[in-house]
């Protein structure tokens, strides 16, 4: 699995967990992230895990809170 940087953090994320951190930037539950993603619930959860991780954080909040913005809205349109 590949790691993707953001050139001006030191945040490593895969480019699923990006994806999975812009839909929830997004407002959507693990159920519909799954769908768009067409993986599991359970899937959504690990990846949400994992990131909460690397950045130390416990919540979907604090996750948010911790990713640069413009980040967050990249590809917003392909996981739309």
């Amino acid at each position: 699995m590949e790691t993707t940087q953001h050139p001006s953090t030191s945040i490593h994320l895969t480019q699923r967990e990006w994806q999975v951190a812009r839909l929830v930037a997004k407002g959507h539950p693990d159920k519909i992230i799954a769908v768009k993603l067409e993986i599991s619930s359970w899937t959504v959860r690990e990846y949400l895990k994992r990131s909460y991780a690397k950045l130390g954080v416990t919540t979907r909040a604090a996750m948010i809170a911790k990713l640069p913005p413009n980040d967050l809205m990249e590809e917003a349109e392909a996981t739309s």
